[in-house]
């Protein structure tokens, strides 16, 4: 899953490029090549409820698979994410036995109107052999 393979269409932003975030705890990017644009961002979170928001810019009206990349590692936490405040798929788990980047598909959105648009992720939970919350995003597709 890279940016590259989707048609002109699909919309992109690379999590340590998006001007407009604001979270609960500390964010940190970090750079390795495993990550889509050689890097990623790590929110530090602590406990239930931590968030970390993305506000998308210039959002094109239309309906589109989201899909969200993000890096599995043992210490992660679970997370619920919402468009504008209304959650969008299922809660999903970071955790993992073994560290990879992965694309999670959080179903279709329609937006109707082309604006900025608030994808706020939310710590729900770990799993209970993960030693932490934190959550790591590479990047937010849209894909029409």
């Amino acid at each position: 899953w890279t940016v590259g393979q989707y048609a002109r269409s699909t919309v992109a932003w690379e999590a340590e490029d998006i001007a407009n975030v604001s979270a609960s705890k500390s964010v940190t990017a970090f750079y390795e090549t495993g990550a889509s644009n050689g890097a990623a961002e790590k929110l530090n979170a602590t406990a239930v409820g931590d968030s970390i928001t993305y506000t998308l810019p210039n959002v094109p009206a239309g309906t589109y698979q989201v899909l969200v990349r993000v890096k599995n590692y043992s210490s992660r936490g679970q997370c619920q994410l919402d468009i504008d405040g209304v959650n969008q798929g299922t809660v999903q788990d970071q955790y993992s036995t073994t560290t990879s980047y992965v694309t999670w598909d959080m179903g279709a959105k329609t937006f109707a109107t082309t604006g900025d648009s608030a994808f706020r992720f939310t710590v729900t939970g770990k799993n209970t052999t993960s030693p932490g919350y934190s959550l790591t995003f590479d990047y937010i597709m849209l894909v029409p």
